[in-house]
């Protein structure tokens, strides 16, 4: 493990573990409790937050153990947390910031404060406090924690949906989805309510369809029941159809917390994801991902033809002397061309006429360009992905592996997996 300022290395001392910066170390870090204004947070009262205005230095330096009176000090805060409330009678959240030194960027600090972080949530476990009573974050730069009471959204809204036609079925141009979509916020120690139910064609850029649903705020009372919201979004397949529809739908709360279902349609009688990771190793090299949609279709006589489109989302290129920064995906689409023997259930496929573009990057010159990258779809890789499918227990076939090799000087592996199912109908 290294560090911008200096090596890190974990000492043991007993049954304690610290990890010790060798440049400099992290100090004491203390627990404040911030005094609050007549407003509060969240509507607390004065006389509603009522509590110790320090519990001082809880943890010994460089190390993630308490200090032995800890628990003392901390057993106040524990009180007013399960006796409290706030504004709507909802349960009062103590809220810790644990800071630990100047830098937030290196592997020290992130160990340092993990390590905080576990401690300081057992003991106040051990208190009396439930999961939902309290909230340990990383604070800014400096030596200390600071704590503060008040109500805190915790949980994410659920959300569930259904369509029509199901999820699964076939689709073609100018066909209509319907939806629907209900979203839930379960009142436990403090929800802020539904704000926005959206739909969205992730297989079209993430494109927004139309009507998505703002709700305003509710006042809040943790003695409502629970809040359900119901919206129907209509989503026609456009002309020029992927090979597989992808909508996700969006639950997000006031809290800016979110929950989503993402449901596939299909525009061929088979319908497929092939994903690979190519790496190329040493200077000069770098690593691809690349993850591609397909759909097929049978002319009755064991012939297949079909469409692919994909994105490459992610693109590293190890230029000596001139470092690049990936700045856009790329994409490619092609057609297919391939056979399927039904008795046998065994599957053929290649690609055709393809249009690659690469990923765009910036060199150290500061010039944007496309990047280039190796086009695992169009060479023997995607072929043998079809050839070694197996039947999976879901009723889908399967198939992945890797390949190694050298290729211009250099060494490559390519790992890869490819599903394929059949549509309904």
């Amino acid at each position: 493990m290294t560090c911008l300022s200096g090596a890190i290395r974990p000492i043991v001392d007993g049954q304690k573990v610290r990890w010790r910066r060798l440049v400099a170390s992290a100090s004491f870090a203390t627990v404040m409790i911030v005094g609050m204004s007549a407003a509060g947070i969240g509507g607390v009262s004065p006389a509603q937050a009522q509590a110790p205005s320090s519990v001082g230095n809880l943890f010994e330096p460089d190390y993630s153990n308490l200090l032995g009176d800890a628990a003392a000090r901390l057993q106040p805060v524990v009180n007013h947390a399960r006796t409290s409330q706030a504004a709507g009678n909802c349960p009062n959240i103590a809220n810790f910031k644990i800071e630990t030194s100047a830098s937030l960027d290196t592997d020290y600090v992130k160990a340092l404060f993990e390590g905080r972080r576990e401690t300081l949530s057992k003991e106040l476990r051990r208190l009396g406090l439930q999961d939902s009573q309290f909230v340990i974050e990383r604070g800014g730069t400096g030596n200390s924690a600071q704590m503060s009471y008040g109500p805190r959204d915790l949980e994410k809204p659920t959300l569930h949906t259904s369509s029509t036609p199901r999820i699964g079925t076939k689709v073609k141009a100018g066909d209509r989805i319907t939806v629907t979509m209900v979203a839930r916020d379960n009142v436990n120690s403090w929800q802020t309510g539904i704000q926005t139910i959206q739909l969205k064609a992730e297989s079209e850029g993430n494109l927004l369809v139309p009507n998505a649903q703002s709700y305003p705020a509710r006042p809040r009372d943790c003695n409502r029941p629970p809040e359900e919201r119901r919206h129907v979004v209509v989503y026609t397949v456009p002309a020029n159809p992927p090979p597989v529809v992808r909508l996700r739908a969006i639950a997000e709360d006031f809290a800016n917390q979110h929950d989503t279902d993402i449901a596939e349609f299909p525009t061929g009688e088979l319908a497929g994801r092939f994903e690979w990771r190519h790496i190329i190793h040493g200077a000069g090299g770098g690593e691809t991902v690349a993850v591609a949609d397909f759909s097929l279709d049978s002319d009755g006589q064991g012939n297949l033809t079909g469409r692919m489109t994909g994105q490459i989302p992610q693109r590293t290129w190890n230029v000596p002397g001139c470092p690049t920064r990936f700045v856009g995906p790329g994409s490619f689409q092609a057609k297919l061309v391939g056979s399927y023997t039904p008795g046998s259930n065994t599957f053929s496929a290649q690609v055709t006429e393809s249009q690659n573009t690469g990923p765009r990057a910036v060199d150290c010159g500061g010039t944007t360009r496309n990047m280039p990258f190796y086009e695992v779809h169009q060479t023997p890789i995607f072929r043998d992905a079809f050839r070694d499918l197996r039947a999976a227990a879901d009723g889908s076939w399967r198939s992945s592996g890797e390949r190694s090799g050298s290729m211009g000087g250099g060494s490559y592996t390519t790992r890869y997996s490819l599903t394929l199912r059949r549509t309904q109908n």
